[in-house]
């Protein structure tokens, strides 16, 4: 099942600012066999200060029917497909890291469902599942924050990416805030 997932494509890109940062957020639709249709957005910010460029991609994801609410990201749609959208989500990550940037870095939060504690919630646990299984920890640090369901995917592909794992791990905490804006 996380093997499958549905068929993507490239809908825009635009540059973004959130607070001092910026980035070039490309914005990813599918749809399911059922015809709803989602939308993955990935915002790309640039490591500062390293010798090669390191980009860090933060994925957020919605059913596009609820693109005008402002709980968008914690919304259940009740398709009962969350692994198979997910998984969709993954492979788009995959697909930045294996065609366009091998370098790239990867960063999300698993959303709580309203009503549910942020802390350590329920797709947290799916995303880890999924996770392991897409990016080898071989080619991935997965890091995870149980405190803020947040999921870190450090790129160490070659040991001149893998010296500023530090620097990626900096850059995440100093800014959580603003990855996870508008």
């Amino acid at each position: 099942m996380i093997d499958s997932y549905y068929p993507f494509r490239l809908a825009t890109k635009k540059h973004k600012e959130f607070s001092v940062h910026h980035c070039n957020r490309s914005t990813y639709t599918f749809k399911d066999c059922d015809g709803h249709r989602f939308v993955c957005e990935l915002d790309c910010f640039t490591i500062p200060d390293t010798p090669i460029t390191l980009n860090l991609y933060v994925c957020k994801f919605f059913y596009h029917g609820h693109r005008l609410s402002d709980n968008k990201y914690r919304l259940l749609t009740n398709f009962n497909k969350p692994i198979r959208v997910l998984s969709t989500c993954i492979h788009i990550m995959y697909h930045v890291f294996k065609n366009l940037d091998p370098f790239a870095s990867f960063y999300f939060q698993a959303s709580n469902s309203i009503g549910e504690q942020r802390e350590n919630n329920k797709r947290l646990s799916v995303y880890r599942k999924i996770c392991s299984r897409v990016f080898h920890p071989v080619s991935f640090e997965h890091r995870v924050n149980s405190d803020k369901s947040s999921y870190l995917l450090i790129n160490t592909t070659t040991s001149e990416i893998s010296a500023f794992s530090n620097r990626v791990v900096s850059y995440v905490e100093a800014m959580e805030n603003d990855l996870l804006g508008p």
